[in-house]
């Protein structure tokens, strides 16, 4: 390995010290930034639940488009022969 590349002990161990207590410094506003995103997650899950309970009651409500066909027993009879 070239000298570039190699760390003594020392440095490693300065170098994990700085990404910890930048990891440290970051975690607040990524914990706010968390319960943002979460937050929105459920208000998009209840404004779904609303629009679809509004589409079944909507279609509960309305009336029927096609009539059910009508039965002539007439029909029914002669074509059982």
């Amino acid at each position: 390995m070239s000298k570039q590349t190699e760390m003594s002990l020392e440095e490693l161990l300065k170098k994990r010290t700085e990404l910890t207590e930048k990891y440290k410094q970051v975690l607040p506003a990524l914990l706010i930034k968390l319960e943002y995103e979460d937050t929105l997650a459920k208000i998009d899950e209840a404004r779904f639940r609303r629009a679809e309970a509004n589409i079944k009651l909507a279609q509960l409500l309305a009336p029927d488009s096609q009539p059910e066909p009508q039965t002539n027993s007439k029909t029914e009879n002669n074509d059982a022969r």
